[in-house]
């Protein structure tokens, strides 16, 4: 066992290994040399290689965020300011799948999100999940017939739907959210482009975590 486990340290640290292997080695000092320079920049940088993969591979799939985002534009004012970056969490790991829940803030891309013309990703909040019953009206969103509480939104009674949307009910299908930024006037969602399979989810940030937005 001792045997094992004295390997798998000589493993993990093998560059440092040879390295202190060349610079107390007694052969001539051309041979000294070759095995210092092969040690710092050539097993070194793979090591350090391997350590990082490693390192995100586990983060990601232990569901820590890992997934960097720069926000663009103001369609999630006040909760997310143009040019801040997100840390999102993957939609899967070893542990896990996403499933949608109502106020996580997500990253979503699909023919539908388009910015001058190109597919481009999204950050939006999700206000309906499957199953859910939807109404927009006076401003005001109501979820499940009942008015939602909505403290993050950059102004109360914002919520307007395009001219040529009418204010009935919605219900939410299977495998499919709702998505509005938190700057209601200035955000192009789900009132416009419609609903968003959940399957173009790519990242998300859970309702959970948002107080820490606020720092």
């Amino acid at each position: 066992m001792f045997g094992i486990i004295k390997f798998l340290l000589k493993l993990l640290f093998f560059p440092f290994s040879i390295f202190m292997k060349s610079v107390k080695s007694k052969k001539n000092i051309f041979l000294k040399t070759v095995g210092v320079f092969i040690s710092v920049f050539v097993l070194l940088p793979i090591w350090l290689l391997m350590i990082l993969t490693t390192t995100v591979i586990i983060a990601t799939h232990a569901g820590s965020p890992t997934s960097p985002f720069d926000i663009t534009g103001n369609s999630m004012l006040p909760t997310l300011a143009n040019g801040r970056m997100l840390w999102t969490y993957p939609v899967k790991s070893w542990f896990k799948v996403y499933q949608p829940q109502r106020g996580d803030i997500v990253i979503v891309m699909n023919a539908k999100t388009l910015h001058n013309g190109i597919e481009s990703d999204y950050i939006k909040r999700i206000i309906a999940v499957s199953g859910d019953e939807l109404k927009i009206e006076n401003g005001n969103v109501y979820l499940n017939g009942l008015l939602l509480d909505e403290p993050y939104l950059a102004t109360k009674s914002s919520t307007w739907l395009p001219d040529n949307k009418s204010s009935e009910d919605i219900i939410i299908p299977n495998g499919y959210v709702f998505l509005m930024g938190d700057n209601r006037v200035a955000s192009n969602d789900s009132r416009s482009i419609g609903l968003i399979a959940v399957k173009d989810i790519i990242s998300y940030f859970p309702l959970s975590a948002q107080k820490d937005l606020e720092k």
